[in-house]
């Protein structure tokens, strides 16, 4: 996989040298989609070229908290975000330790009566989803 956040360097990418293989997949942005895109589409073999204007996960990425948090405004979302979480606890144990990957947990505050109705509507949801 290339990795380009040099002008010169992603200039050359556009007029490649005779004889330097084609990538088969070209990525714009090196955040945590198309880092995650790149990661797949080479762990399936594919000759991959990431651009990016800034180093990896320095964009909107970066500015990020990184909370990752299962939601359930809908079943849908439920699912997604249930799956996403899931294959970040798969992906942890394999991260180096500048990731700094932590399991901190949720505390929602309720305000009032209603919030905390709702609060407690949600922790039943959970637990009965697993």
């Amino acid at each position: 996989m290339t990795l380009s956040t040099n002008a010169a360097e992603r200039e050359s990418l556009r007029h490649p040298k005779p004889g330097r293989p084609p990538h088969d997949v070209l990525i714009v942005g090196a955040g945590i989609v198309g880092a995650a895109c790149a990661a797949e589409c080479a762990r399936a073999g594919l000759a991959v070229t990431v651009l990016d204007r800034g180093p990896v996960g320095g964009g909107t990425t970066g500015a990020g908290m990184g909370h990752l948090v299962v939601l359930d405004d809908s079943p849908a979302q439920f699912a997604l975000t249930t799956f996403s979480r899931r294959l970040w606890l798969e992906l942890a144990p394999t991260l180096p330790p500048a990731v700094a990957f932590s399991r901190c947990g949720t505390l929602w505050v309720a305000a009032n009566a209603e919030e905390f109705e709702e609060v407690r509507r949600k922790s039943a949801a959970y637990r009965q989803q697993g």
